[in-house]
C-alpha cells in the first residue's frame, strides 16, 4: 500500500474527532471541515518530504552545531554541508545551512563521523 494511502486511512480513522475539535475552536461546521481538509493537505505535505528526505540519511549525522541542534552532511568521508537548527517550544523556526567548503572545514566537529 502506498504511503499517502496509509496517510489518508489513519487520518479518515480520526475525522470524526478531528472535526469535532475544529467545530469547538471554530463555532462553524463547514469552517471545521475545511479545517479538517486542511490538515489533511498539511499532513501529507510533510509526509511526502519525510519520504524523501528519508534518501539521504545514509549521509547524514546528529550533531551539535553552536549549542543548537543540527546534522552534518557527509560525501563519504568529507563533510560537505552543517544544518543548525533553531527550535523554540516544539516547532523548529529557523534552519541555517552552512555549505560553503572553506567555512565546513574550519568547523569543530572532531565527534561527528561519517
Amino acid at each position: 500500500m502506498r504511503e499517502r494511502d496509509l496517510l489518508s486511512e489513519e487520518f479518515e480513522r480520526h475525522r470524526s474527532r478531528l472535526r469535532a475539535v475544529a467545530f469547538r475552536m471554530l463555532g462553524s461546521i463547514g469552517e471545521a471541515e475545511d479545517a479538517v481538509q486542511e490538515s489533511l493537505h498539511g499532513a501529507t505535505q510533510v509526509a511526502r518530504g519525510a519520504m524523501s528526505a528519508r534518501r539521504f540519511a545514509p549521509y547524514v549525522r546528529p550533531a551539535l552545531v553552536n549549542g543548537a541542534a543540527g546534522v552534518v552532511a557527509f560525501d563519504g568521508e568529507r563533510p560537505f554541508a552543517v544544518l543548525a537548527f533553531t527550535v523554540i517550544g516544539d516547532r523548529a523556526v529557523a534552519i541555517d545551512v552552512f555549505n560553503d567548503p572553506e567555512l565546513v572545514a574550519k568547523l569543530d566537529i572532531r565527534g561527528v563521523t561519517a
